[in-house]
Formats: structure tokens, C-alpha cells, sequence
């Protein structure tokens, strides 16, 4: 049997894509994800990969490897609620990157932070060097 898809390893198949024009978000590679999901089905697999190269021009510099990786789920014909959905883990790689002392010929559209406020998207409600003390999330004890 032919698996389809660009990269397969042991049944899980690894669909890439190129962004050139807009940039790659998570919600915006739905529009891939019946790919990689059908050929998962040839591969009697739930998990499929979808991988972006976002090629497109960068107006912010890019963030952690965190903030550019998901889930998606997409719809199944005539399913409405399977109980075995596909499940598509959506990766984008940012590439074209400027070189970093080109940021500061640029205008960055930045928020401030008050010094009683806690960031948003850190788990602990810890203060932006606390990831810095604890650097894997391990001890669970945000001070």
C-alpha cells in the first residue's frame, strides 16, 4: 500500500506548505488541514503533521517556538461529533528572517507593561523573570 503525503514515519504523515504572501497562524492553516487528515486515513492513522515554512516578510521579530504550534481538528463528512476525529498537529517554522540589528532601523509596535501587572501567557502569574528562575516550569512554585 503507497502512503501519500511529502514526509511518512511509521504511519504518520508530515504534509508541507509554503506561506509567501500572508502570515502563517494557527487558525489560518485550517485551510491545509483536509490534506494532511485524508492522507492520514490512507495511512490507517488519526495524527497527521502540518508543517509551514512562513516565507513571508517580517514586520515584528518572531517569538518563541511556543506561540507557532497547535492542534486542529478537522470536520469528518458526515460525522458531526466521531468518536475517533483526526487530529492535526500544525508546526510553522519562521523563515526569512532579518538580521537582528536590522530591527532597530524599524518601527515596533510595542505595549507597556505597569509594574503591578503580571504579563499575560505565563502560567504561574509570575513576573517576566520567573521563567528565568525555573526555566523548565518544573517546580511548580512561582516565587
Amino acid at each position: 500500500m503507497r502512503i501519500h503525503g511529502d514526509l511518512v514515519h511509521d504511519r504518520v504523515v508530515a504534509e508541507l506548505k509554503v506561506e509567501r504572501t500572508t502570515p502563517a497562524t494557527i487558525p489560518g492553516a485550517a485551510k491545509y488541514v483536509g490534506q494532511p487528515a485524508q492522507y492520514s486515513v490512507d495511512a490507517d492513522a488519526r495524527l497527521s503533521i502540518l508543517c509551514i515554512l512562513d516565507w513571508t516578510r517580517k514586520n515584528a521579530p518572531v517569538g518563541k517556538p511556543e506561540n507557532y504550534w497547535g492542534w486542529l481538528i478537522p470536520s469528518i463528512h458526515g460525522v458531526e461529533h466521531p468518536s475517533h476525529p483526526s487530529i492535526v498537529g500544525v508546526l510553522i517554522i519562521n523563515v526569512n528572517l532579518p538580521r537582528p540589528s536590522a530591527w532597530s532601523r524599524r518601527r515596533i509596535e510595542a505595549s507597556s507593561l505597569d509594574a503591578g501587572d503580571s504579563p499575560s501567557g505565563f502560567a504561574d502569574g509570575g513576573s517576566v523573570g520567573s521563567d528565568l528562575d525555573d526555566p523548565g516550569g518544573q517546580s511548580g512554585n512561582p516565587d
